[in-house]
């Protein structure tokens, strides 16, 4: 079992997007980004983003597509978000495979899989949908330690312990 857990490696693991120069990205070829919403860049099922990961957004767009996605079908709020990041959020429709998602996004964007990086909290997708259809792959740090109390919270908590305690990567650099 613990041969099979330590196949799930991302491309890099960070602390914190905003480690990653912008300008850095773009000279090595990433020509877009897809970046996880919920968990990634603000709480799950809240619509607040940190001032400093606003600012990122703002600052590498000047250099690269950014494409922001939430999986949740059912995500309220995205209204204010928009606003706030001055973009339309990618949703995921109800029945919709996660890799069918990716793949249908990467279509809209003119440029190599292998030119896009994604960026999510949870190496479950970024292993098993985004990595096998070539995207390079970055797992960030979930932000969301103080989910609600409800059976979603509870599955997806009990996911982020799985990955920490028997698959989480070490940090890494591409």
């Amino acid at each position: 079992m613990t041969k099979i857990l330590t196949r799930f490696e991302p491309h890099l693991s960070i602390k914190s997007i905003i480690e990653i120069d912008p300008k850095i990205l773009k000279h090595s070829g990433i020509k877009c980004i897809f970046m996880d919403l919920d968990g990634t860049l603000v709480y799950l099922d809240d619509h607040r983003i940190d001032t400093i990961l606003e600012d990122w957004i703002f600052e590498t767009q000047n250099f690269l597509p950014i494409k922001i996605m939430t999986f949740n079908h059912e995500r309220k709020n995205l209204h204010l978000i928009e606003n706030r990041l001055n973009q339309k959020i990618l949703q995921r429709q109800m029945f919709e495979h996660p890799k069918s998602f990716y793949a249908k996004v990467a279509k809209n964007v003119e440029c190599d899989t292998k030119q896009i990086m994604v960026v999510n909290d949870s190496l479950i997708i970024l292993e098993i949908f985004a990595k096998p259809l070539g995207f390079i792959t970055v797992k960030v740090p979930s932000i969301d330690e103080k989910i609600i109390h409800s059976p979603v919270g509870y599955i997806y908590r009990f996911g982020r312990w799985i990955e920490d305690n028997f698959i989480q990567p070490k940090l890494s650099n591409p």
